[in-house]
């Protein structure tokens, strides 16, 4: 994990004991500290897990935008996006996303198996006002 910005990642014991992060059962965490408005954190798709998952709170009416680079992922149009309702929608890479509602949000990032070297490490910058 990189940070940067104020960024903490966490999982619980039981949850950390019952899967890998970044696995649908288990994302990230992603949690800002007061003050901050940007987390980045790194993660690695391959041919065994070509989806990594991230976890974060919104507000609703608070805007979100992501931004990544490396690991040949997927960003548009649309980086599927499921909110506290558990209601699928899809943002755009750098495009600003406003929050329906106020809860968790799980972003999917999926590796780009139509491109050439879909897999490997990437960065996620991700920005909540």
């Amino acid at each position: 994990m990189a940070a940067s910005l104020g960024l903490t990642a966490s999982l619980g014991i039981a949850q950390a004991l019952a899967c890998t992060p970044g696995d649908q059962a288990c994302p990230v965490l992603l949690t800002m500290k007061a003050g901050a408005s940007v987390i980045e954190a790194t993660g690695t798709v391959s041919r065994e897990r070509p989806i990594f998952y991230f976890k974060f709170v919104a507000e609703a009416g608070q805007t979100v935008m992501v931004h990544t680079t490396g690991g040949g992922l997927k960003t548009g149009p649309g980086i599927p996006i499921a909110g506290p309702s558990g209601a699928q929608d899809a943002l755009d890479e750098d495009t600003p996303y406003t929050a329906p509602a106020s809860g968790p949000y799980v972003i999917e990032l999926h590796a780009n198996t139509m491109s050439d070297g879909p897999f490997g490490p990437f960065r996620l910058r991700l920005r909540i006002k």
